[in-house]
């Protein structure tokens, strides 16, 4: 799979040179530099046979303000010039009566070639870069503190070693963006290269991060300011909403996974056994809390049903998820889960035995909802046909009817008034076949029991197990497609205020041994492309 973002920075970049035949919005010219193919114009007449094509045009420049060349440094001067330009220090002694004591024509351009093979030249000038990648080794001024990031010098090392390999810019700017999609390595060092994407700012909002990422490609790429385009179409660049959303989407495809790839080892055997011993321990303290927590959260949810179907049924518009970060308590909707709820029905066909009757009357005008209601109710029943067919439920081969009596049940027994309390059927409903659904799962548990009494599989006390009815209700409780089967990831951000504290504090420690063990090996900061999450089955 080719990662999002190269593409869509190769859609932007063809649309920047477009700019040059098309007609920019009014106020913004097509002259400015960004918007400029990349040429290789010819070098203006050689005045001086010394000259090189680049003295060339700086001549040709000065001419044209009236201006010329100063006067040549003297040697002593141009090695220590040439030498701070290119390492940032300045020549030693030796270096410098060497230079002075070489009577060879190429004296200076192997004084140049020394330094361009220095491992200085790399520190100098990758810094440059650096600056432009927003380079820190904390997460920046944000809410969240200075937390430091463990691996940032992995991108530092990796700048200064393409400078100094003299890599070239393509394939510096692809290692960048999508090094994870080139096929290298797990362990290759030049992963190290997308934390160009994730050394900035860390905020507590997604939308945010993303932002700084946009800003980052766009400005640092292209030379366009595309973030003020978020909310508004951009007043001096042919920058347009729905441009910077379209980059949005590609960024949002990719995630900062949980464990990063090791591109170096810690160089003591012991140290790194230490490492390794510490962090399983702290993992999996982690891992088993989140794990007990996120299932509590999700049975908790199934007791919730009626909570969010009344929201939907009242009309409340779909919900910001960027507040994901927000605490919670074990009353309070989420906005995750109600936008989840609001799509598993919105996909939902009116045929579900379960879910159809919900669609069908949602279709009601509020006028007559209650006779309406009452007619649909009575007509799916007679679909039902003999009500004698409900009589055999605890044997496995028995199907269900047409439409979910429970549900009929539950409709016909509350007023009916609005939706409003056909959320609340349906709640109740859902509640109860959870509790039913667990204390069924302790009492056929407890047959294993040694001398437990053993019940017979098509025994009638297995009917909350066996029934088809009832199957169909725990499809939407349990089913991997629905609102309530959280994946684990987004679990995590949903938990109550007081779990999500322990457990900010138990990855925290994890954060601390990368930070400070000796054995700590090199990570690199990558980004991880995700598969959209599946469209909710019926």
């Amino acid at each position: 799979m080719f990662r999002p973002i190269l593409a869509a920075l190769a859609v932007w970049w063809l649309f920047a040179v477009g700019l040059l035949e098309a007609a920019p919005p009014a106020g913004i010219g097509t002259n400015h530099w960004a918007y400029q193919p990349v040429g290789n114009p010819p070098p203006p007449p050689r005045v001086d046979p010394s000259h090189t094509d680049i003295d060339r045009f700086i001549v040709s420049a000065l001419q044209s303000r009236g201006l010329s060349l100063s006067p040549a440094a003297p040697r002593r001067e141009w090695i220590r010039r040439a030498t701070f330009d290119l390492t940032g220090l300045p020549p030693t002694w030796e270096e410098v009566q060497n230079f002075m004591a070489d009577p060879s024509p190429n004296a200076r351009e192997k004084v140049l070639d020394r330094l361009l093979n220095s491992p200085r030249y790399g520190e100098r000038w990758g810094r440059h870069w650096l600056d432009l990648a927003r380079y820190a080794d904390t997460h920046g001024g944000s809410a969240i503190g200075f937390t430091r990031f463990p691996f940032s010098y992995t991108y530092r090392d990796y700048v200064i070693r393409a400078f100094n390999a003299d890599l070239p810019y393509d394939r510096f700017v692809t290692e960048q963006i999508a090094a994870d999609q080139l096929g290298l390595k797990e362990n290759d060092p030049a992963l190290a290269g997308l934390g160009f994407l994730t050394v900035g700012m860390q905020y507590r909002t997604r939308n945010d991060i993303i932002d700084d990422q946009i800003d980052v490609v766009s400005r640092g790429l292209m030379g366009l300011t595309v973030a003020c385009a978020r909310c508004h179409d951009h007043k001096f660049d042919a920058i347009s909403t729905r441009d910077y959303y379209s980059l949005y989407a590609a960024l949002a495809a990719s995630r900062v996974p949980d464990s990063l790839p090791v591109i170096e080892s810690s160089p003591s055997d012991d140290a790194r056994h230490d490492y390794q011993r510490e962090l399983v321990r702290l993992q999996t303290r982690h891992d088993d809390m989140a794990a007990e927590q996120n299932e509590v959260m999700r049975g908790r949810l199934r007791m919730q049903v009626g909570l969010y179907l009344r929201e939907i049924a009242k009309g409340v518009p779909e919900q910001d998820i960027s507040t994901e970060f927000l605490s919670y308590r074990t009353d309070d909707i989420r906005p995750l889960i109600l936008n989840r709820w609001r799509d598993y029905l919105a996909a939902m066909p009116d045929t579900d035995p379960v879910f159809g009757p919900w669609v069908r009357l949602a279709r009601l005008p509020a006028d007559g909802f209650e006779g309406a209601c009452t007619n649909l109710v009575s007509t799916w029943q007679k679909e039902n046909g003999n009500s004698n067919t409900l009589k055999n439920l605890h044997v496995l081969s028995e199907e269900a009817p047409r439409w979910n009596p429970r549900v009929l049940e539950a409709i016909g027994r509350k007023p009916r008034r609005s939706m409003v309390d056909i959320a609340e059927a349906y709640g109740d409903l859902f509640a109860a076949v959870h509790q039913a659904w667990l204390k069924a799962l302790m009492t056929a548990s407890a047959e294993a029991a040694p001398g437990a009494e053993i019940i017979p599989d098509e025994d009638p006390r297995q009917l909350e197990i066996n029934s088809p009815v009832v199957r169909q209700l725990r499809r939407h409780l349990f089913g991997a497609n629905t609102p309530t089967a959280v994946p684990d990831a987004v679990a995590l951000s949903l938990l109550n205020r007081t779990v999500n504290d322990v457990l900010g504090g138990r990855r925290g420690a994890i954060h601390e041994l990368h930070l400070t063990s000796a054995g700590s090996p090199a990570r690199a900061m990558v980004l991880q492309e995700s598969l959209p999450p599946p469209r909710f089955m019926c």
